[in-house]
């Protein structure tokens, strides 16, 4: 993983990254685990043999799992190469939030595709923020400021 140490460096000591090529040091008591989607298509430079030898090296799976942390939820992005990256069982299983990570991509993609053609962020109330960049509060009442 060249190219990630100096990121690593720079984070304060309250913040944890730790760059390796070990992908059982990487689970190790994680909480959250996102497979990647190997892309195929991209694949044709040799860098692997084969597939097999990708899902036997690389490949997310119950086993490797079980160095996570017991309640670790399982992340992938779509979509997955089920086999390969990450094993069906595992995709599939009460860990995974797959399903959920993908649906939500779609709507945060918009909004930020949205906001970068321009469009102003509404908070939850549906209020348009004013020239302050607050928004207007739904009782009514004139908001305080901190400077009176």
């Amino acid at each position: 993983m060249r190219g990630f140490e100096p990121l690593a460096a720079m984070l304060p000591a309250s913040r944890r990254l730790t760059v390796t090529t070990s992908i059982e040091k990487a689970l190790a008591g994680a909480d959250a685990v996102m497979a990647l989607r190997l892309q195929q298509e991209r694949m044709s430079g040799g860098f692997l043999p084969s597939l097999r030898e990708y899902a036997a090296r690389y490949q997310l799976n119950a086993a490797r799992m079980g160095s996570a942390a017991p309640e670790a939820i399982v992340l992938h992005p779509g979509p997955m190469n089920e086999g390969v990256e990450i094993a069906p069982d595992l995709a599939a299983g009460g860990r995974s939030v797959i399903t959920e990570q993908v649906a939500n991509g779609v709507a945060i993609r918009m909004a930020v595709l949205y906001l970068l053609a321009g469009g102003r962020a509404a908070d939850a109330t549906g209020g348009t923020p004013d020239a302050t960049g607050r928004a207007p509060d739904p009782s009514g009442r004139a908001a305080a400021s901190a400077d009176g």
